[in-house]
Order: structure tokens, then C-alpha cells, then sequence
């Protein structure tokens, strides 16, 4: 049975001179060998301590992902890193939604012209000016 390299898999292409990436030992077609999905490198099972049994358990589960040792370290920073984007990502959601929300108060105050917004303003103007002194010589300092 074979996959593509880009993916894992208990088995590889029907190249026969492929290599273990741990031993270097060539991995024959009868024998174990399992192929990682980023690297795409060829390991015998026995090198990466894949026992028969979930050996046999991926060879029938194709769902079923497998990194090597170097490969997995690197998916585990992505993944956190793709964790610290998804929060940011959604913070910035939520900051659009409030400016767009903002947006549209604006642009209905606007609609309503400059006129009612003046006419709820005067009252607080009129009321700062009957209480501001005539005159420089009214004001207590």
C-alpha cells in the first residue's frame, strides 16, 4: 500500500532504494517503514519506536497523522502560534464590530443634519453663558 510523500504513511512510493533518516539502513518493501508528512523522510518503525501493533493500527487508519521527532517540535511551535493569531484574529473582530457600530451612529447623526443636534446643544451653551460674568470686572477671581 502507498500514499503520496507529502503525507504519512506506513509505506512509501515503489522506490526501493529509500533509506531510514535515523539508521540509514535501507527500508525494504517487506519491511515496517513509515514516512513522515512534512519532511516526507523514511523511517523503519523500530527506529522511532512504532511497535507492530499501531504500526498495523496506521496501515489501516489513514486518518491517522505521523511526524518525526524534528518535524513534530515544529508543529508543535505552529500550532501555538496559529492559537496566538486566532486570538488576535478575534480581537480585532470585536474592534471592527464596535467601529463599525460607531460608523453608523455617526452617519445617522449626520442624516439628521446639523439643525437638532445644534437645538440640543444651545440649552447647555445658554445655560454657560447666562452664568459666565458681563464683564471682567463682574468675575471673582
Amino acid at each position: 500500500m502507498s500514499k503520496q510523500p507529502s503525507r504519512g504513511s506506513t509505506s512509501r512510493k515503489d522506490e526501493k532504494s529509500d533509506k531510514c533518516a535515523n539508521c540509514s539502513k535501507s527500508v525494504g518493501e517487506k519491511e515496517m517503514g513509515i514516512q513522515c508528512e512534512i519532511c516526507s523522510g523514511l523511517f523503519h518503525s523500530k527506529c522511532v519506536d512504532i511497535s507492530a501493533e499501531v504500526y498495523s493500527f496506521m496501515e489501516k487508519n489513514k486518518n491517522v497523522h505521523w511526524y518525526c521527532d524534528s518535524c513534530n517540535k515544529g508543529v508543535a511551535c505552529v500550532t501555538e502560534e496559529v492559537s496566538k493569531l486566532k486570538l488576535r484574529q478575534d480581537l480585532m473582530d470585536q474592534s471592527l464590530k464596535e467601529m463599525r457600530s460607531e460608523i453608523e451612529e455617526l452617519k445617522i447623526g449626520l442624516e439628521c443634519g446639523p439643525m437638532p443636534n445644534l437645538m440640543v446643544a444651545l440649552p447647555n451653551i445658554g445655560g454657560a453663558l447666562c452664568s459666565t460674568p458681563q464683564s471682567l470686572a463682574d468675575a471673582h477671581y
